[in-house]
């Protein structure tokens, strides 16, 4: 197998495994190397079934003498440039195509939420549910400090950071780990929004935002602040 036999079926394996809703989530945080080695062995599964295919095709038009689909597949090869195997190019259309084909029986949220889990990106999952329910978090950091808010947004899975509005923050006391509110900013934040027109909360909400480095987050839960008042009546 010359180069250019190869790269065609590479870049199907590639294609098929950034595209389809079954990996494309999980390649996303593979190494280069990974990733070159596991669109390699894609594309070389394309490249068995595109000869298998070109194989059998050619033994029914002998066989049943098809003489027009052998015209129709000899004005193929002519378009095909010298160089290039006809089951390589067919082996990267098959790469390139059947993502879009196996993604009407692969759902992309079902496929999203098994590489989290399988990935253990618990902060992902926990940051869509809080998304989804409109509900706010509690992220606290390694240094102690505590921010809770609302995500302004679903959090990419590969991303490094957390965006959410704090409306409130605090920290957690060195030794008892006991969560104190000391800034409360709900009423302030509430009444920005309600005096603004209909259709620019999001962009409000992006300038009140922090931008927490996951890399600096040390636990993270899903807030309710009418249990959370009942628990420490002494924080109100």
């Amino acid at each position: 197998m010359n180069f250019i036999q190869f790269v065609a079926p590479l870049i199907g394996g590639y294609w098929f495994l950034w595209k389809w809703n079954y990996t494309k989530f999980v390649v996303k945080e593979d190494s280069g190397y990974h990733l070159f080695f596991k669109s390699s062995i894609a594309g070389m599964f394309f490249l068995m079934l595109a000869n298998a295919l070109t194989f059998s095709v050619n033994i029914a038009v002998d066989f049943f003498n098809f003489e027009t689909v052998s015209s129709f597949l000899n004005e193929i090869n002519a378009l095909i440039p010298s160089g290039f195997d006809p089951a390589s190019i067919l082996a990267m259309m098959i790469g390139i195509l059947s993502p879009y084909i196996l993604n009407k029986r692969f759902s992309s949220n079902k496929n999203l939420t098994r590489a989290a889990v399988d990935r253990g990106n618990y902060l992902f999952l926990m940051t869509q549910e809080a998304f989804d329910k409109s509900v706010m978090m509690e992220v606290t950091l390694n240094s102690g400090k505590v921010y809770i808010g609302p995500p302004i947004s679903e959090m990419p899975f590969e991303s490094k950071y957390l965006q959410l509005v704090p409306y409130l923050s605090g920290y957690r006391e060195n030794e008892t780990k006991k969560l104190i509110v000391s800034r409360r900013n709900t009423e302030r934040i509430k009444s920005i929004l309600d005096a603004k027109p209909v259709g620019v909360d999001q962009a409000l909400l992006r300038n009140l935002r922090i931008i927490v480095p996951t890399k600096d987050i040390a636990s993270a839960r899903l807030f309710d602040p009418e249990v959370y008042e009942k628990l420490d009546p002494s924080d109100s």
